[in-house]
């Protein structure tokens, strides 16, 4: 198949299935407590969590399609063998089907959920409440804990099947699990996901019905729940005792649960990371090594990104605009072109596999540094990361892939992504070359007008071709959030309109005044034509420096990010440049899945220095000063839709939207 085919905005607006944000958010605790709750609401085990003690269960007790060994904490398991043993002598046969689960392996069972049940709901917000009923959030299984084990026994055909005692075990095809129910408590064990009534669907626990999966709680507390279990004359849960125990809820509410409110399902949530632009070498630079790069001095790839990792954990999506050829080959650079962009094929796959960039622009002015040859370097070496990596790359391709957007789905949420840029830096010729056709993989133009002509520098075209080409196949996609990624504008400028006058904060430089530039290269008239399509975030790059911010009504406008890790520009985070000039931007934008529609509940930013080598965060002192001129600028720029940014006191600023529900993230965000 054609490398470029696998790569890029595929055609028919190819389903790429990205691994959930819950896969790479930390929990809070290692908290190593038999009666830790885990469940839905409570605390989150870590990512780091690994139990005290695990062995490994004896072959013999195991029985599972995989054949894998098993782990459990030694106690349990040690609790375990004296309660198989009992068993084993009254003629019960009891197997183990699963026992501890790692956060990676959790998170690998519940992504996987998705797919597998798809096909049975009409809607996102349908798939995802069955699958958190069927599956925990990693970081929220039992199985994490070490002391939980899913079992199985002959009567059920050692399968994770539902018996129920009243109902499903005529002939005594359940003999095991009543035999558990009676006995297992003696050991300390109990059942995490009961019945309630008749339904499969437990109202307090809002898991379904497991009666394979057993917790180890100690013998007195197993004692205990099973006694109240006696006296209610129902199965309770050890999320209820937990509760019970910790003076949540009175006996009388163990009596009548819906005197409370059960347990609810949390507000499904999805968060966008975006950064701006990257190249990770000097520009020119064609020697290239495959472990880092040079900036004065040599930094590994861990060494540039240890602070911009922090960043990316925990986001769904991370946005960067990757403004460089992808080679490690020496190849012969374009004439004219004065700051060629050249980066290693492994440092982009660190960025992927190891910072977490998934949604990738290459539409940009230095994507054909290196011409053609350039261009089908990227995509070739681009393609090979896509195939083992889940990633959605958009900008170079045939004319097809670069007009149709790429759908991310994630956690119940389909993104619609498609990125466009422009070629030209006022070269007359550069804007209509390089052109993508439906065979020659290139570059679509933002300045391309309707009549096949190219806008000229203050005066925006009548109709816009290739731009408003692929925002009408984004509109037609079935999507919850369209993005989009655009690289225009003027570098070293910060205000929109065209002819913006420059604020007076200029400082001397090496190499004479640094100001603001007054030209826009109509950036509104794009913005705006975006924004009428209903794309609800617009990722702006190609400045080099930080500009407005936007939000009018459902769409989120960043009209500059700056750079984010650009190894071909300067050290700007010194007080030799202006304000204005200091900083870039990585920012956050949270959704709320609401009623089947995605809402904006927030939006983080977060102020980077050192991008040129090692992003990382500004002190608290320039943040409240960056915060502040951000705010004017985007006031004087966009007026009430300027977003106006709070000072978090953490090397961030929030914008918190009052009356939409959020998510537990944007929920800890927002607090005061």
């Amino acid at each position: 198949m054609n490398t470029t085919i696998i790569l890029l905005l595929l055609a028919a607006a190819t389903t790429v299935f990205a691994q959930p944000s819950v896969c790479r958010d930390d929990g809070t605790t290692s908290n190593h407590d038999n009666l830790v709750n885990v469940s839905k609401d409570d605390v989150k085990l870590k990512r780091s969590f690994v139990p005290q003690n695990l062995k490994t269960v004896p072959q013999a007790f195991i029985k599972n399609a995989s054949g894998m060994s098993e782990r459990l904490r030694e106690d349990v398991l040690e609790s375990l063998t004296e309660m198989f043993t009992l068993a084993q002598s009254s003629g019960v046969v009891l197997k183990v089907y699963s026992g501890y689960r790692s956060y990676d392996q959790q998170c690998s069972t519940y992504a996987s959920k998705f797919d597998k049940f798809r096909s049975r709901f009409n809607s996102d917000a349908e798939l995802l409440k069955y699958v958190q009923s069927i599956s925990a959030v990693p970081g929220r299984s039992e199985h994490q804990l070490g002391t939980s084990v899913d079992l199985v026994y002959p009567s059920t055909g050692y399968k994770l099947v539902f018996p129920d005692i009243q109902n499903r075990c005529a002939g005594n095809m359940c003999r095991e699990y009543q035999w558990l129910l009676d006995h297992a408590h003696s050991f300390g064990f109990a059942l995490s996901y009961p019945r309630f009534g008749k339904e499969d669907l437990n109202p307090i626990t809002q898991y379904s019905f497991e009666p394979w999966h057993w917790r180890f709680v100690g013998i007195d507390a197993a004692q205990e729940i099973h006694n109240l279990s006696s006296m209610l004359d129902r199965r309770i849960s050890i999320i209820e005792y937990i509760q019970y125990k910790g003076k949540k809820i009175s006996f009388d509410q163990l009596k009548n649960p819906f005197a409370r409110e059960p347990t609810s399902i949390e507000v499904q949530e999805l968060v966008i990371g975006m950064g701006g632009d990257v190249s990770l070498s000097r520009p020119g630079s064609e020697r290239l090594d495959s472990n880092g790069s040079t900036f004065n001095r040599f930094y590994t790839w861990e060494q540039m990104t240890e602070d911009l990792e922090k960043m990316t954990a925990g986001n769904d999506l991370n946005f960067m605009n990757l403004e460089s050829v992808v080679s490690d080959r020496t190849l012969e650079v374009i004439a004219g072109k004065k700051y060629p962009q050249k980066t290693h094929p492994e440092g982009v796959k660190h960025l992927v596999n190891k910072v977490g960039f998934n949604l990738i622009s290459t539409a940009n002015n230095h994507a054909y540094d290196y011409s053609d040859a350039g261009i089908e370097e990227t995509l070739n070496h681009l393609a090979k990361i896509k195939l083992r990596s889940k990633v959605a790359i958009s900008g170079l391709g045939t004319l097809k892939e670069t007009l149709e957007p790429e759908i991310m789905d994630i956690n119940g949420f389909k993104v619609a992504f498609i990125a466009l840029g422009m070629k030209g830096d006022d070269r007359p010729n550069w804007e209509s070359r390089w052109r993508p056709t439906p065979t020659k993989p290139g570059m679509l133009s933002v300045r391309h007008c309707a009549d096949n002509t190219f806008e000229q520098a203050m005066s925006p075209c009548r109709q816009y071709g290739d731009l408003q080409k692929a925002l009408m196949n984004l509109k037609a996609a079935k999507a919850d959030l369209r993005v989009v990624s655009i690289h225009e504008g003027m570098e070293l400028s910060v205000y929109t309109k065209n002819g913006s006058m420059p604020d007076d904060d200029r400082s001397q430089t090496a190499n004479g005044q640094q100001r603001q530039r007054s030209e826009n290269r109509n950036i509104e008239a794009k913005f705006d034509l975006i924004k009428s399509y209903g794309v609800d975030v617009i990722v702006g790059h190609h400045s080099h420096n930080a500009r407005p911010v936007e939000h009018s009504k459902n769409t989120l406008a960043f009209y500059g990010l700056g750079n984010l890790l650009f190894l071909g520009g300067k050290n700007y985070s010194t007080d030799a440049f202006p304000l204005w000039n200091q900083f870039g931007l990585f920012a956050k934008s949270y959704y709320s899945m609401i009623d089947g529609t995605a809402e904006l509940s927030a939006v983080q930013i977060i102020f980077l220095k050192n991008n040129h080598i090692q992003p990382t965060f500004w002190d608290n002192e320039k943040v409240s000063q960056f915060t502040d001129y951000l705010n004017k600028a985007s006031l004087k720029s966009r007026g009430a839709d300027g977003v106006q940014f709070k000072n978090k006191g953490d090397g961030s600023a929030i914008y918190c939207i009052e009356k939409v529900k959020k998510g537990k993230k944007a929920t800890a965000l927002c607090q005061k």
